[in-house]
């Protein structure tokens, strides 16, 4: 007979690499949506993170109570690959639709994964003599370490497939250079219209670049190829949680129950943080809100101890602009920064190498804002990483690479990708503690505050790619950051005068 160590143990690893699988397909296929249909994927990312926002307060508590945790991550694995279906067909028609499926369906599977893992660990604590929660605290550094590799293994799958692209089309350029040297030269002094290249950087036109140059032409073999591998995965993702055991939840009078543990955050979070950052485990019988509230907790009282937060305490309204702004800043890069600078200059193939760049500085800043919290506070670190930001985005501003821009000359692109991936993984790892720290009475409340100030950034930003030029994104970010760190520094202030926690984060390390 398996032990339930031994169970325990298996489904945790089958739902974290089901999971990995599942967004390995997906955040590729995100990233490079602007770069590929332009504003039509730009549009169908502004819905995921919209239709993504409402479903997470009005959707999730009712579902994951009526349906239970396992049947919401399948039904949300699914709802990745309607999606992925329609980029075979990418029209505004079909891309909206499949978007709003992955908004209700990952704000769904999100907290549902997080609902079976607590389950698991107070079955595991069962057969343990130590504490629930540090068995919780365990089991979900394993699923964040292993889901935290996603963005990265999907870039590095999406440069492998662009890297066959690569050669096909130095074949095919070889060849068509031999054929018209081959040819017979005629007088061709005619009056042929001239293209013009398209303009890259901040006054990139991304609303007329409807067509790719022609080294950033993709095959339809290739699309269609990456489509299907994409296709893949998501059916092997799927699997992995269909073999999951359902687990009951055990009962509160058990000998080693001694409390409850509580995780927020949204899809976006899960797939580029590093390990156990949006923990939040209650302890003790002060806990006042623990799973099984949760799962009984109405979307209206939800949303009216939101809307009390907001109304009643200021530093929400402070701490909006500096989280609007983190949201902003993985939508300005998946979206702006993807078509107007790489894929404009260097073509689609190098999208993905950037990214890889991205993705793998993302993990370095997430470790090292420990190590970092160790030498500096949380003003000193947040003013360092506003310093790069500042520093990327004027240098964005006034920088308007040539289109087909030789690999020799492409480092910078790779340098400021690492630079704001880095960034990106400091203010990541980071904020949720700094929520912790400033709102210590309504930690879950804020929480959703947090997740639903990020959507909203990701979302406005993705909208006024559509309508704008990329110099007025750039422009709103440099004021977003500056602004966003001054209103960080007026919270901790306002909410612990003695300056208590301008030094917490080196004395909790």
């Amino acid at each position: 007979m398996v032990s339930t160590k031994f169970r325990c143990h298996r489904n945790l690893l089958l739902l974290s690499f089901g999971i990995l699988t599942n967004m390995s397909a997906y955040l590729p296929l995100e990233a490079v949506q602007s770069s590929f249909n332009q504003a039509a994927g730009t549009s169908s990312l502004a819905t995921v993170y919209i239709i993504a926002v409402l479903s997470s307060l009005f959707l999730a508590p009712l579902v994951i109570s009526k349906f239970g945790s396992k049947r919401c991550i399948l039904a949300g694995a699914l709802s990745y690959v309607p999606y992925t279906l329609a980029n075979f067909y990418p029209r505004d028609y079909t891309l909206i639709p499949a978007a709003a499926f992955v908004g209700a369906g990952g704000a769904v599977m999100w907290p549902a994964c997080l609902v079976y893992i607590i389950d698991l660990s107070k079955l595991f604590a069962r057969t343990s003599t130590k504490s629930q929660t540090l068995h919780a605290a365990k089991f979900f550094s394993i699923f964040y370490s292993i889901i935290s590799c996603a963005y990265l293994a999907g870039m590095i799958l999406l440069s492998v497939l662009f890297s066959t692209n690569v050669v096909e089309s130095k074949q095919s350029n070889s060849t068509l250079n031999l054929n018209i040297s081959a040819a017979p030269q005629e007088d061709t002094n005619t009056n042929i219209p001239i293209s013009v290249e398209p303009k890259c950087g901040v006054t990139f036109d991304n609303l007329k670049s409807s067509t790719p140059t022609t080294n950033q032409q993709l095959s339809q073999v290739l699309l269609y190829t990456m489509l299907a591998v994409f296709l893949l995965f998501h059916f092997c993702g799927f699997m992995m949680c269909i073999c999951i055991d359902d687990v009951e939840e055990p009962k509160e009078n058990s000998v080693y129950w001694e409390g409850e543990s509580e995780v927020h955050h949204d899809q976006s979070s899960l797939t580029e943080s590093s390990v156990g950052l949006y923990e939040q485990v209650n302890k003790g019988p002060e806990c006042n809100s623990n799973i099984k509230a949760v799962k009984q907790e109405s979307m209206l009282t939800l949303c009216k101890s939101v809307i009390t937060l907001i109304t009643k305490d200021k530093v929400v309204l402070m701490m909006m602009v500096n989280t609007l702004q983190i949201g902003m800043m993985q939508a300005f890069y998946r979206g702006n920064y993807n078509s107007a600078w790489v894929s404009c200059s260097l073509g689609i193939n190098f999208t993905a190498y950037t990214m890889v760049v991205y993705a793998a500085a993302t993990l370095c800043g997430s470790f090292c804002s420990v190590k970092l919290l160790k030498c500096m506070d949380y003003p000193q670190l947040f003013g360092i990483v506003t310093f790069l930001e500042v520093t990327v985005f004027a240098i964005l501003l006034f920088w308007a690479p040539a289109p087909n821009t030789s690999v020799v000359e492409s480092w910078p692109f790779f340098i400021l990708s690492a630079v704001l991936g880095f960034c990106k993984g400091v203010i990541k790892a980071q904020q949720p503690s700094v929520y912790n720290i400033v709102f210590v009475e309504n930690k879950n409340t804020a929480a959703t505050i947090q997740i639903m100030w990020e959507s909203i950034g990701i979302s406005s930003i993705y909208l006024i790619s559509t309508i704008t030029r990329p110099v007025v994104s750039t422009t709103i970010m440099i004021c977003m950051i500056v602004l966003g760190y001054i209103f960080f520094l007026s919270s901790l202030y306002i909410k612990d005068k003695k300056g208590r926690y301008w030094s917490c984060a080196r004395q909790s390390t």
